[in-house]
This record gives structure tokens, C-alpha cells and sequence, in this order.
């Protein structure tokens, strides 16, 4: 195959490297007669060197053609990944100019378990349209590289990340899990939906259209309330997750070891857990773990009771075993002598899945 030169080009003998010897150069216009592709040395980010049938090496940046296949090339991993990179640096600003709804371009291995060959995956979100604008195979100096059109959801910059202990409407924000296949944030009743208890109302609806901000530090994010409930045995609520949000199930660094059932929170008697307040990491022993308490002209059963581990608004805290296992959340306290924690067996996993 024939191959034009597009401008003044080194003739290198010996092998592929702006550092081996010339024989001379050739001028816009000449041609070589192609005989394989080849990785050398990489120059503006180009490793794509050719060798012609006389034997010399020259560098395919120095060449018109790129859209081209040669049969019976052979395919090593290192000539694959320096043409796939080739056609990224090439094509990315074309299709990101060309392409409705085009979000981004990379290699990889195919969704498609059928197909085990490198390929081109074409980000977008217009699906329909993109298929009729690109081709099947992408023909790039000498190889032919299968492409795959993949829709996706246009990516957002996350906030975060947030973890167990930021900061969540007048309280803290506890783990996160999945509520009915959505990624929510589990607090208590009394924090995510004050207003909804000042006025006599325990259970939220879809007509409450409620809301509730998380924060920690410089950032916040608002969350919409999807369910909640406040009664004696439990005081939860639970609030959706933006899909810019990363929240991370992480205490102290590690992340949560799953929780403890309710054969589990009967022997912790006597054990150390720890809190993720928003106003103070505290620890403390369970004194006792089936308790029931009045909290002010409200009843509660089957309660965990602990020494102080909590102040005011660390209601919503999860708290943990030494091994990070998740125990429950903090609903009340005296901020003194005592902390009071509803089991997380109450709502896991039959309300919310943790990930």
C-alpha cells in the first residue's frame, strides 16, 4: 500500500527513534510503499511509526492517510493501545462537535461478553440519532477498531463527599441505603420532618413535599423526603439522595460492616459502640438493650440505652460497634449522663437495603 507524505520526512534506519540515523528525508508528496506498523518512539504524543518494504522507519504523523485497514496486521496489546489512543487524540473534538448528545469517548473492553476484541466506546445520550453518524469500525493507520455506542446519563460534578455525621436539616445525617430502589439518606422523623411533628402529622406523604439540606463544611446539598415515620417503636424518616451527591458508609475512615440483628443487639450488654454526631463523636457502654423510655409526652419500646454518647443535635447519629458494625441511630439523650438508640434491625433491610 501506498502512502503520501504530508511533510518533510526523516528516512530513519534501524529502528523506530527520532535518535537513529537518517539516509536521508523525503518531501510533501513522495510516497512510501507500506510494509508494517509499528510502535517506536513517541513524538507530540504519537508512538505509530511505519516501515516501509525498502526497510526504512518513518513516523505516521509525517503521513496524509490515517483512515486506513491493512489486512493481517499483526495485533499486539502495545500497538493496540497506541492506536486507540491515536483515534482519541484525532476524533474526540470532531464527534464532540458533530455528535448530537455526544459526552465522551475511551477504550476499553465491550459490554457485549460476545465480543472480546478492544473497542471505541462512544459516550452519548441520544442513542436513536448516533447510530446513523458513526461507523461500525473505526479505520485508523492501519488497523480497524470496533466501536460501541453506550448511553448514558449526561455525569454531573459531585458534591461531597458526605459521610455519617454531616449535618442534615436541625440534626445528623445517619447511613445511607436503598428505599424502594433509590439511594436515600436514613435520619430520624424529628429531624428530616420537624415541621411535619410541630403540627401533629407522624407519617410523611408524597403530598408534604417536604425537604431537608445536608451540609458539611462549605457544602450542601437539598434533599427531598420520601417517607417517615414517628411512632413508639420507631422515630426514622428518609430522604432521596441527588445523583451529584457522594455519600460515602464510612466511619472513622472504614466503611460500615453491615449491622447488627436482633440476637446481636441482645448480647451487647456491657459492650463499647460509638457515635457519628455532628456535634460529637462520642462512646460509651450499653446498659441496657431492651428498654422502653418516655422521651418528654412520647412513648418508646424496645430501645437501646447508653451512657452518654450525644448532645443536642446529634439526633440521627449512627452508632457503631468497635468492629463498625452498625448498631442503630441516636433519637434522644439527656446530653449528660445517657444516650437513648433505636436497633437498626427495625429498618433493615425490610425498609431500607444497605449497599
Amino acid at each position: 500500500m501506498l502512502l503520501t507524505v504530508c511533510k518533510y520526512l526523516n528516512i530513519r534506519v534501524g529502528n523506530a527513534s527520532a535518535s537513529a540515523s537518517t539516509a536521508g528525508y523525503l518531501s510533501p508528496g513522495d510516497s512510501i510503499d507500506l510494509d508494517t506498523v509499528l510502535i517506536g518512539e513517541e513524538l507530540d504524543g504519537n508512538a505509530i511509526w511505519y516501515r516501509s518494504k525498502t526497510g526504512y522507519y518513518y513516523w505516521s504523523g509525517g503521513i496524509t492517510e490515517v483512515a486506513f485497514e491493512v489486512p493481517d496486521l499483526v495485533e499486539t496489546t502495545e500497538i493496540l493501545k497506541a492506536v486507540t489512543t491515536d483515534i482519541l487524540h484525532n476524533y474526540s473534538s470532531y464527534y464532540r462537535n458533530k455528535v448530537p448528545g455526544y459526552l465522551g469517548c475511551g477504550t476499553g473492553k465491550s459490554q457485549d461478553p460476545t465480543i472480546q476484541e478492544l473497542v471505541i466506546a462512544i459516550f452519548i445520550n441520544q442513542k436513536q440519532v448516533v447510530t446513523m453518524l458513526l461507523p461500525d469500525r473505526i479505520k485508523h493507520k492501519g488497523y480497524g477498531i470496533k466501536t460501541e455506542i453506550i448511553q448514558i446519563q449526561p455525569p454531573k460534578l459531585q458534591k461531597g463527599p458526605f459521610f455519617p455525621g454531616s449535618k442534615v436539616a436541625v440534626g445528623t445525617a445517619g447511613v445511607k441505603g436503598f428505599y424502594n430502589g433509590e439511594e436515600c439518606l436514613l435520619s430520624c422523623y424529628h429531624v428530616l420532618a420537624d415541621s411535619l411533628l410541630k403540627k401533629g402529622t407522624v407519617k410523611v406523604t408524597s403530598e408534604d413535599q417536604l425537604t431537608a439540606t445536608l451540609s458539611t463544611g462549605n457544602l450542601s446539598a437539598t434533599l427531598e423526603v420520601l417517607a417517615g415515620e414517628f411512632t413508639e417503636s420507631v422515630d426514622y424518616a428518609l430522604a432521596r439522595l441527588p445523583n451529584d451527591v457522594l455519600y460515602k458508609n464510612e466511619f472513622k475512615g472504614i466503611p460500615i460492616n453491615g449491622y447488627c440483628t436482633e440476637d446481636e443487639i441482645a448480647s451487647l450488654w456491657g459492650a463499647m459502640v460509638f457515635s457519628s454526631g455532628a456535634y460529637t463523636k462520642g462512646s460509651a457502654r450499653v446498659t441496657h438493650t431492651m428498654r422502653n423510655i418516655q422521651v418528654g409526652a412520647d412513648f418508646f419500646v424496645n430501645v437501646l440505652h447508653t451512657g452518654m454518647l450525644s448532645v443536642d443535635g446529634d439526633s440521627g447519629a449512627a452508632v457503631f460497634t468497635a468492629d463498625n458494625k452498625l448498631v442503630g441511630f441516636v433519637f434522644a439523650g439527656d446530653s449528660v449522663t445517657c444516650s437513648y438508640i433505636i436497633p437498626a434491625y427495625k429498618l433493615i433491610p425490610d425498609l431500607l437495603v444497605l449497599p
